[in-house]
């Protein structure tokens, strides 16, 4: 039997798509189905709309399989093009906020590391003057979903993508609790 060199992604809504398995090996949650798993692989994906799934398609068979540049960290800038390579500004550019959010929360659960950072980095120069909560609405994400203390992870995880204080985007304001 010979081994297909595809996988089938499912959304929420049952709507497949196949991609090969080497832009795949991007995302660690299909790269371990890939290693574990031998002949056809269908990953379902019951919490990612079709959507984001062809969104998530586009950026893994873009790279095909290969680590993006890194992002430079401190922001030194608000601008995207300063930051990441052209392709991927283009890319993040194009989405509204709303998808990003919904980009980050995918991305996380795919476990597709440079995407996540992309998100975040994204939402970092949108958002570098909004209060947690604001940013959190405008994502899409209920701010009531997370507790202070995941809030404060959230904080300390991504600190560096802010270039201006850093203690004060850690300090807790009481209006955020």
């Amino acid at each position: 039997m010979m081994e297909s060199n595809t996988i089938k992604l499912t959304s929420s809504e049952g709507i497949s798509f196949e991609i090969c398995k080497n832009s795949a090996r991007l995302s660690q949650l299909l790269k371990g189905a890939i290693e574990d798993f031998q002949g056809e692989i269908n990953i379902s994906l019951p919490d990612i709309d079709t959507n984001t799934t062809k969104i998530i398609i586009e950026y893994l068979l873009h790279w095909k399989g290969n680590e993006p540049p890194k992002i430079k960290k401190p922001k030194e800038s608000c601008l995207l093009m300063t930051l990441v390579d052209e392709w991927s500004a283009s890319f993040i550019d194009k989405l509204s906020l709303e998808e990003i959010g919904i980009l980050a929360v995918a991305a996380n659960f795919m476990e597709i590391q440079p995407l996540v950072e992309l998100t975040c980095c994204k939402i970092a120069a949108i958002g570098q003057s909004k209060p947690i909560d604001e940013l959190f609405v405008e994502c899409g994400i209920d701010p009531a979903f997370f507790t202070e203390a995941e809030r404060q992870k959230i904080r300390e995880e991504n600190i560096d993508w802010l270039n201006d204080d850093p203690e004060e985007f850690l300090r807790v304001d009481e209006n955020d609790i």
